[in-house]
């Protein structure tokens, strides 16, 4: 069997046997946070600005700026977690094979799609590969009660999710901190967050992004231009989700990033985030 078999077998097994808690179990997590320092990590740093926040399963909690954890940002793909636990729960998707044509003529190419944008896609391929017109597909499907909804009942960062926009996740609309981050991924992790197991089911599995041993990180990037259209401008991004340990406990963590340019934080997200992961204990070391 695959990996990715014996992840999703091994987190069906552990949700399964899941006290499915109401969302708010944990809505306290990193009140009391420790200050992480950064200098160790400073050279790899270098011109980037870096927030980070992760917590145990034991609710201790590491944070790199206490003021900036709380200050809120535009999702971009990392929306894409409760993207896809919405859509399951409203039945705009019924599987991660819901498949949808790519329209040309209603999401033209860009220059900056990579080329798999550009062809139809289920949700598990849009998810992988961050096709941002799938999920506009799925907004009219949804519709903005049941965004109001779920994001409400997530405590999704300023839960704001206007009708007729599909694209309120990427042009600054919705907004959220990486505190906030933190505390809806340590929710869907320990209880679903009043998402089904299903659905839960299905985020783990698509969101798998690396096993070390028994422990199995399960996360999602996003990245945006910081001037709307500014392509070859200033980014920021994301990697946010949380890592399942050998006895089934939940590490949740978010890291944002600035820097001068996509190329700066494309790559460095994931390694800066496994380093201050590591560092905590989350994660094996190198």
């Amino acid at each position: 069997m695959s990996a990715r078999g014996r992840a999703a077998l091994w987190s069906a097994a552990l949700l399964a046997g899941l006290a499915w808690q109401s969302p708010a179990a944990r809505a306290g997590t990193c009140d009391s946070p420790e200050v992480l320092d950064l200098g160790a990590f400073s050279t790899d740093i270098g011109e980037r600005e870096v927030v980070f926040v992760a917590a145990s399963p034991a609710g201790h909690c590491w944070v790199t700026d206490l003021a900036a954890v709380g200050q809120r940002h535009t999702p971009w793909s990392t929306f894409k977690i409760p993207h896809l636990l919405i859509a399951f729960e409203t039945g705009a998707a019924t599987g991660l094979d819901e498949r949808i044509e790519w329209s040309p003529a209603a999401h033209p190419a860009q220059d900056y799609w990579p080329a798999d944008w550009a062809q139809a896609q289920t949700l598990e391929s849009a998810f992988r590969r961050s096709a941002a017109w799938y999920f506009q597909e799925l907004v009219p499907r949804i519709g903005a009660s049941a965004y109001a909804h779920w994001l409400g009942r997530f405590s999704y960062g300023n839960a704001r999710a206007d009708a007729g926009n599909d694209e309120f996740w990427l042009d600054g609309t919705l907004a959220i901190s990486p505190l906030e981050q933190l505390r809806f991924l340590d929710c869907v992790a320990r209880s679903g967050c009043g998402a089904s197991r299903r659905a839960v089911e299905a985020l783990e599995a698509v969101a798998l992004e690396r096993e070390a041993g028994e422990a199995r990180l399960h996360g999602k990037t996003g990245a945006g231009p910081q001037r709307r259209g500014g392509m070859d401008g200033p980014f920021e991004g994301w990697f946010v989700g949380y890592v399942r340990d050998d006895q089934g406990g939940a590490w949740p963590f978010a890291l944002f990033v600035r820097g001068p340019s996509y190329a700066s934080i494309g790559a460095f997200r994931r390694e800066m985030a496994l380093r201050l992961l590591s560092a905590v204990g989350a994660w094996p070391g190198p």
